[in-house]
């Protein structure tokens, strides 16, 4: 549990939830990744990260440009402080927040729409490209310079988080849907081991 990020107070404040009884019964495993969340949303900063990356180029930002745009490290926790996110022409967003035909209410990027970056601008897309198996490989976008992060009243529907393509790098990650495969792993255990 360790491995998979599980902190120690999260695992207390879930055995006080659910409580002793004497009494056999089962709970739910949503129930401490609930707890978990709680602990890590109050002590834990915040970073962004493009697991699958899909290519954005904003035509109308100047060439060769970074500007350096101030993010929050912890939003629950003023005192963790802010850091620097560089902002350049070429930027990488999740493939997923792109939609080239989008559903109804799909407020991420897409043809046409428009979303606001991450503590960055407005971006409106404008133009895609695709490779030859029809898949979306870069975006062309335009920004507006009266938007930045928090200095302009315009408001999007939704803000998309992005990386720079200068300061990039590798890193590990364990993305984990949930640490429990089954949902009754020790009744499980228990009804096939062999009776004495």
């Amino acid at each position: 549990m360790r491995r998979r990020g599980y902190t120690p107070e999260a695992i207390r404040a879930f055995m006080d939830a659910i409580g002793l009884a004497k009494s056999n019964s089962t709970v739910d495993v949503a129930l401490l990744e609930y707890y978990l969340r709680q602990d890590l949303n109050a002590r834990a900063p915040r970073r962004m990260a493009v697991l699958d990356p899909l290519k954005v180029v904003i035509d109308n930002y100047p060439e060769g440009q970074v500007e350096e745009l101030e993010a929050i490290n912890n939003p629950e926790d003023a005192s963790m402080g802010t850091r620097w996110v560089p902002f350049s022409r070429e930027l990488y967003i999740e493939r997923d927040d792109f939609r080239e035909v989008p559903p109804r209410r799909f407020y991420r990027l897409s043809p046409g729409a428009e979303v606001r970056l991450r503590y960055a601008y407005l971006i409106t897309c404008t133009d895609l490209i695709k490779d030859a198996n029809g898949e979306v490989v870069e975006l062309h976008c335009t920004y507006d310079p009266a938007t930045r992060g928090g200095d302009s009243l315009m408001a999007a529907r939704c803000a998309v988080h992005c990386t720079g393509s200068r300061r990039r790098m590798p890193c590990p990650s364990r993305c984990a849907s949930t640490t429990v495969c089954s949902s009754t792993p020790i009744l499980r255990r228990w009804r096939t081991s062999p009776r004495r």
